[in-house]
């Protein structure tokens, strides 16, 4: 069921590309493989950056990644970040392969242009032939399975790998928020078609570190799911001719957000069919990324006040600002106590939240504690 799934996901993500162009031969890539190696990548686990099995593809002018099986981010930052915000980006590719270009890097320097730090995750993917050539074949034959995307609705989830990606990036970003100029809590997802299954299924989590503030799936699934309590605020771009996931179908998710009381914004295009990010740039359902921009303005989210979060923000953020560290030796002066950056228990107690903290303080962090530190917080 699994590889039924994922063989349609393959092929709408080759037919995406309109036409459909015969794979580059593989020294067309090499000025893309020299583009990719501008960008710097961090790996999301201690582990030393390892890309010797990755391979590059093109399809026309189209880029794609494929055999990840290390997780990064790549940050593209703007030169000042004028809103806080900080966007991860999540291609799609059927969790094959990523479309690295057009719905990875593209993407984020454009939110880059806007004063939005993005940062464009490789989230680990489902293996491919090695070999060039089988890859082509393999493309080849499914492509003429004739198989029907009418079915495609069994693989509406993100694989477990990429779920467990699209968290430590988030989680990752937070804790190194002041570094790059990111407000804790005005960290988001965007993805595409598997890379918005990532941003639905990233929706979900609860644990505040890791959380998304806000997601944005671009060409999702539009199947019913349940939609918990503490789901974030969605913006949703996606064309009514999708014969993926749109055509013929009750895009049952806009009214799952809705009867959870979940703010959402949504936007449905007359045309574009699956995948419109990756060609056509002067199509109506293009201009998904200004309406994007506009919802975040709707939201308050581009103004540069700095905003802290008992919940969200972490506690080596509020310590290495005056300010903020001021309010802590006044209300829970142990933690100012106890700071020292060359000790690793502190260095641990710096990544987590003071909400995180407060079960194992043995009662010397309460709700009371926090309410005070948070209302301090917010008259800063």
């Amino acid at each position: 069921m699994k590889y039924y799934a994922l063989l349609i996901s393959f092929k709408l993500f080759l037919l995406s590309f309109t036409p459909f162009a015969s794979f580059a031969e593989a020294s067309e890539c090499d000025s893309a493989k020299e583009l990719l190696q501008k960008f710097e990548q961090i790996p999301l686990r201690n582990e030393k950056l390892d890309t010797s099995g990755e391979l590059v593809e093109c399809i026309g002018e189209s880029v794609i990644l494929r055999n990840v099986t290390q997780a990064t981010i790549s940050p593209v930052l703007p030169e000042k970040n004028t809103t806080g915000l900080a966007v991860v980006v999540a291609p799609g590719g059927a969790f094959m392969m990523h479309s690295i270009m057009a719905e990875g890097y593209d993407v984020a320097e454009w939110l880059a242009s806007k004063g939005i730090s993005a940062f464009v995750l490789k989230y680990r993917l489902n293996p491919t032939p090695e070999s060039h050539d089988d890859f082509r074949k393999l493309s080849r034959e499914i492509l003429g399975t004739g198989e029907s995307l009418k079915q495609s609705d069994q693989q509406s989830e993100a694989t477990p790998e990429a779920l467990q990606d699209a968290q430590d990036a988030i989680a990752y970003i937070r804790q190194n928020a002041e570094k790059w100029g990111v407000k804790s809590d005005r960290i988001g997802i965007v993805g595409f078609s598997a890379g918005a299954m990532t941003a639905l299924s990233v929706g979900d989590t609860q644990i505040a570190l890791s959380k998304p503030d806000f997601i944005a799936p671009i060409y999702p699934p539009m199947s019913s799911r349940r939609v918990p309590s503490h789901a974030p605020p969605m913006f949703l771009s996606i064309a009514l001719d999708d014969n993926y996931f749109a055509k013929d179908k009750p895009l049952e998710l806009i009214n799952s957000w809705r009867q959870a009381g979940i703010p959402i914004e949504a936007h449905l295009h007359q045309s574009g069919a699956h995948g419109y990010n990756l060609y056509d740039k002067n199509h109506s359902a293009n201009l998904w990324r200004e309406l994007f921009f506009a919802w975040l303005t709707d939201r308050g989210l581009t103004t540069t006040k700095i905003h802290y979060s008992v919940d969200k923000t972490v506690i080596g953020t509020l310590l290495d600002n005056p300010e903020a560290r001021k309010i802590l030796a006044k209300v829970i002066p142990n933690i100012v106590a106890s700071d020292d950056k060359n000790n690793p228990q502190s260095n641990a107690m710096r990544q987590m939240t003071l909400s995180a903290l407060k079960p194992y303080s043995q009662g010397s962090i309460t709700e009371k504690h926090l309410k005070s530190i948070q209302k301090a917080l917010d008259e800063l």
